[in-house]
């Protein structure tokens, strides 16, 4: 179920367009939505695609976090790079 509403309303049961259903799902929440994007995936690598986000996407997702427990380990705050800037120093 999807439950939303404008702010300061009270919440209410919303309807699930089509093209976002799954086709199957599972008690374990987290098995239909993994494999959608498994699926997704698998098909971008067979037309020669490639998928976003990507792994470039992925690495500076990392980076980000790993900044953020830093941040908070220290205690202070950290400079963020930005994503090409980051990678050039790989």
């Amino acid at each position: 179920q999807l439950w939303g509403s404008p702010g300061g309303q009270p919440l209410e049961n919303l309807s699930i367009p089509d093209h976002l259903q799954f086709p199957k799902t599972y008690a374990d929440g987290r098995i239909a939505p993994t494999i959608r994007v498994i699926d997704h995936w698998v098909q971008q690598i067979r037309q020669g695609q490639t998928s976003a986000p990507s792994f470039k996407e992925g690495v500076y997702a990392q980076l980000l976090m790993d900044l953020a427990h830093q941040s908070h380990e220290m205690g202070l705050w950290v400079e963020v790079p930005d994503l090409d800037s980051f990678l050039a120093e790989l």
